[in-house]
């Protein structure tokens, strides 16, 4: 998305459920829904109504490989 300037994006169960109906229209299989789904709301928990931005990611990031 270079060049696009994006609005402020918060995570909400819509966005979720919207992201689940683009996976299935793109074809993918169950479990690689399934397993995006575990992740983006394993995303979703750590974030909170945060806005997602590149900083919060990386602390999620960050989250993850100290936790392993």
């Amino acid at each position: 998305m270079d060049g696009i300037i994006m609005d402020e994006f918060i995570i909400t169960k819509e966005r979720i459920d919207e992201f689940r109906n683009y996976l299935r229209l793109e074809e993918k299989s169950e479990n690689t829904i399934e397993k995006y789904m575990r992740d983006i709301k394993a995303f979703w928990k750590y974030a909170g109504t945060q806005t997602v931005t590149k900083e919060l990611e990386i602390a999620y990031k960050e989250n993850l490989l100290s936790n392993e």
